[in-house]
């Protein structure tokens, strides 16, 4: 698994593995079938599959009150974006601010990061009664971010840094060029 948030301005990457000789997965369980079934579906009908549940364990009461409490299915609140490739990798594109009401509740979470912890569970929504019981397939935790002492991009500058580094690259040398992330 591979989710990546973008939170204006800012992105977060978060990796997860998916052990291929898992019990759960090799056998033929409710967990499996779901599993396998969810990737054989169009981007369009997986969107409408994956729910999310956040947890706030800690964080000002304000925060707490506006994250919802009750799992959503993700591609039908925010923009959701997949790319699975078949024994490699699944990726998860979230846009957690591409609604109204996701902005406004994105903008009061990223003002108290620091004092927040924070659970995110993602499972695939069963659909069938063979698909039962759900599990989940992705949960992490965030405990304190500064997002104070994040860095961002000088994205101009970079921009000139890379178009002087070609002008002075002779033609057919392959140009190197360090992105500061």
């Amino acid at each position: 698994w591979v989710v990546n948030g973008v939170i204006p301005p800012y992105q977060c990457i978060m990796v997860g593995a998916l052990d291929p000789e898992a019990v759960w997965l090799v056998n033929d369980t409710p967990q499996s079938r779901c599993w396998r079934r969810f990737l054989e579906l169009p981007e369009k009908d997986q969107r409408d599959r994956v729910k999310m549940l956040l947890s706030l364990e800690e964080g000002p009461w304000l925060v707490k009150k506006s994250v919802p409490k009750k799992p959503a299915i993700l591609g039908r609140q925010i923009k959701v974006d997949f790319k699975h490739v078949p024994d490699r990798h699944m990726e998860i594109s979230i846009d957690v601010s591409s609604g109204k009401s996701e902005q406004v509740i994105t903008s009061i979470v990223m003002g108290a990061m620091k004092s927040i912890k924070a659970t995110l569970a993602l499972v695939i929504e069963a659909r069938q009664e063979d698909e039962l019981p759900e599990a989940l397939m992705f949960c992490p935790s965030l405990c304190g971010l500064d997002t104070a002492r994040l860095q961002l991009p000088d994205i101009a500058a970079e921009a000139e840094q890379l178009e002087a580094a070609q002008e002075n690259d002779p033609p057919g040398d392959p140009l190197v060029f360090p992105m500061a992330l």
